[in-house]
């Protein structure tokens, strides 16, 4: 007895590190990991901010958001 179905072609089945290649190539550079440290960075600044808003410190609150300005930047080039 026969199973129909589709076979699988090589355009089918492409390893990840293919998968990677044509993302590159397409200009998506941004993966999970990228995505779960800009949301660990916001918490980390957002976390920084409200204790510099408390404290009333506009000095601080400058200071946090330049550094955060700078790691994105960073980031993204």
């Amino acid at each position: 007895m026969k199973k129909k179905g589709k076979k699988k072609t090589q355009k089918d089945s492409k390893t990840k590190e293919q998968e990677l290649e044509e993302d590159l190539e397409k200009g998506n550079y941004y993966s999970a990991v990228h995505m779960k440290l800009g949301s660990v960075l916001y918490a980390v600044f957002f976390a920084c901010v409200v204790a510099a808003v408390m404290k009333r410190s506009r000095l601080a609150i400058v200071l946090l958001t330049l550094v955060y300005g700078c790691i994105l930047w960073f980031l993204r080039r």
